[in-house]
């Protein structure tokens, strides 16, 4: 279930409400290690050297972390970027956000 929605919570999803956003406290991606999106969103964070700024939570191969998102979100939607405790969903805004806020 990799599939990319129009449904979202905590982001219009349009990239239209990313302004200059400020720089998060805590970051935290929901992945499965063998979606495409979530390939993309993780080239991102490896150009932009925030590997050591994200915790990375594997839904696909723990349970835990699936309910975890699940719990957040209302759903299993890969990649989930979560911006101090608010979600973000689809993979061109995640890119866009972490582009806009650490440069690159």
């Amino acid at each position: 279930m990799c599939a990319e929605t129009n449904q979202k919570k905590g982001s219009s999803g349009n990239g239209s409400d990313l302004g200059s956003p400020s720089k998060p406290e805590r970051l935290e991606l929901y992945f499965f290690p063998d979606c495409p999106y979530c390939r993309k969103v993780l080239g991102a964070i490896d150009d932009l050297g925030l590997k050591d700024k994200v915790v990375f939570r594997d839904a696909r191969n723990d349970p835990k972390e699936k309910e975890s998102l699940v719990d957040l979100t209302g759903r299993t939607q890969v990649p989930c970027l979560v911006i101090d405790g608010d979600p973000m969903h689809e993979s061109e805004d995640i890119k866009q956000y972490l582009y806009q806020t650490f440069g690159g």
